[in-house]
C-alpha cells in the first residue's frame, strides 16, 4: 500500500474545493459564536503555519497560555482544538461535566468507513460506549480480574517457553501472549499458534488500517464530507485504487469483529447442551418428572415438535433454565424448574 494508490490528481482538485467550501462555511459560522481566546492565525490554514515553523510546535502551547489565559483556542483547517492548562480546569470540565466536553475526536475513516465503530478504543462517547464500558467493567474490576491469575500465568509461561525455544521470533511471541490474554477473557478462546488465523485477521485488520488513515485517513477526519470518495467513488473508474484497498480492508475489519463473536456464540451453544445433560445427571428426578410430562402429553409414534410447546410447561421451564444459566455462564442450578418461575 502506497500513497499514490490514494491519492490521484483528480481525487486532488475535488478534494481541494471541497476543503475550501467547507472551511469558508466554518469561517462564517463561526463568527457570530464565543469561543475560548486564541492565536488569530489565517483564512483557511487557521494556525497551521504556527505550528509548522515552529522547531518544537509543543512549545508554543505554554507560549499561547501565557499570552491567552488557561483556556486556549486555535485552529487547523477549519479544525478547533483547545488546549487547558490548569489540572483543576480539566477535572472541571472533562470530569465533572464529562458528559458534555468528554469525547474521542471524530475518527470517520477508522469509525464510519472501515468499521471500527463497534470497538472501545475508538467508540465515540454516548449510550453505546456507556454500554460497553459497563460489560467491561463487570469483568475487568479488580475483583473479577483476581479469577484470571490461571489464565495469565497459564499464557506467561508460554511465553516464557517460546521465548527459550525460539528467542528470534520474540515480536511473534509478544503478539501471541497479548491476543492469547483477550481472546480468552473476552471469548474464552485459546490461542496457542502464531499462524492461527484470528491472530493473522485481527493483526493485518489493524495494521492494514493504520496505513490507510496513514496514507489519506486524515483528510477525511478534518473533512468528513469526503466519505464519498471513500464509500461512492467506483471501484472500476480510473484513479480507484485507494477504493478497492479500501474495500479489503472492510471485509478484514468485518470479520476480524465477528468470527471471534461467532465462535464465541457456538461454543456457548456447545456449553447450553453439556450443561443440560449434567443437570439431568445431578437431578434425575427432574429428568423423570420431565420424561412424564412427554410421555403424557405425546403420542410414543412421534417426537415432541413445536405444536407441542404449550401443552408441556415443565419442559418449557427447564429449557429457559438451562439456556438462562448459559446466558449468565452458571453451572447447573441446584433447584427445579418451574413454569411459574418469572425468571
Amino acid at each position: 500500500m502506497v500513497l499514490a494508490d490514494f491519492i490521484s490528481i483528480p481525487t486532488v482538485s475535488i478534494a481541494c474545493l471541497a476543503v475550501l467550501g467547507i472551511a469558508y462555511h466554518r469561517h462564517q459560522s463561526n463568527k457570530n459564536t464565543r469561543r475560548p481566546p486564541g492565536p488569530k492565525g489565517y483564512p483557511f490554514l487557521g494556525n497551521l503555519l504556527e505550528l509548522v515553523n515552529a522547531e518544537r510546535p509543543h512549545l508554543l502551547f505554554p507560549l499561547w497560555i501565557k499570552q491567552y489565559g488557561d483556556i486556549v483556542r486555535f485552529t487547523v483547517f477549519g479544525v478547533e482544538s483547545i488546549l487547558i492548562s490548569k489540572f483543576s480546569t480539566a477535572i472541571e470540565l472533562l470530569e465533572k461535566r464529562g458528559a458534555i466536553y468528554s469525547d474521542r475526536p471524530h475518527m470517520v475513516l477508522e469509525n464510519e468507513i472501515l468499521g471500527w465503530d463497534a470497538a472501545m478504543p475508538t467508540m465515540r462517547y454516548g449510550a453505546q460506549f456507556r454500554k460497553h464500558r459497563k460489560l467491561s467493567n463487570a469483568l475487568l474490576n479488580p475483583n473479577a480480574a483476581r479469577g484470571y491469575i490461571a489464565i495469565h500465568e497459564e499464557v506467561s509461561l508460554r511465553l516464557l517457553s517460546a521465548f527459550a525455544s525460539q528467542p528470534d521470533k520474540f515480536y511473534d511471541h509478544i503478539l501471541i501472549y497479548a491476543t492469547s490474554t483477550i481472546f480468552r477473557i473476552s471469548y474464552d478462546i485459546d490461542i496457542t499458534d502464531d499462524k492461527h488465523d484470528l491472530v493473522r485477521l485481527a493483526n493485518d485488520a489493524v495494521r492494514k488500517s493504520a496505513e490507510a488513515y496513514q496514507a489519506s485517513g486524515a483528510l477525511v477526519d478534518v473533512f468528513p464530507s469526503l466519505k464519498w470518495l471513500y464509500n461512492s467513488y467506483p471501484t472500476t473508474a480510473p484513479f480507484a485504487g485507494y477504493r478497492r484497498i479500501i474495500e479489503a480492508i472492510k471485509g478484514e475489519v468485518v470479520q476480524a469483529n465477528n468470527i471471534p463473536y461467532d465462535m464465541a456464540k457456538e461454543k456457548m451453544t456447545m456449553v447450553t447442551l453439556n450443561n443440560t445433560i449434567l443437570a439431568m445427571i445431578h437431578h434425575p428426578e427432574v429428568q423423570r418428572k420431565a420424561q412424564a410430562e412427554i410421555d403424557a402429553v405425546v403420542p410414543l409414534d412421534r417426537l415432541p415438535t413445536l405444536d407441542d410447546r404449550a401443552n408441556i410447561p415443565y419442559l418449557e421451564a427447564f429449557v429457559k433454565e438451562a439456556y438462562r444459566n448459559a446466558k449468565l455462564g452458571l453451572p447447573p442450578r441446584h433447584r427445579h424448574p418451574t413454569h411459574r418461575d418469572p425468571r
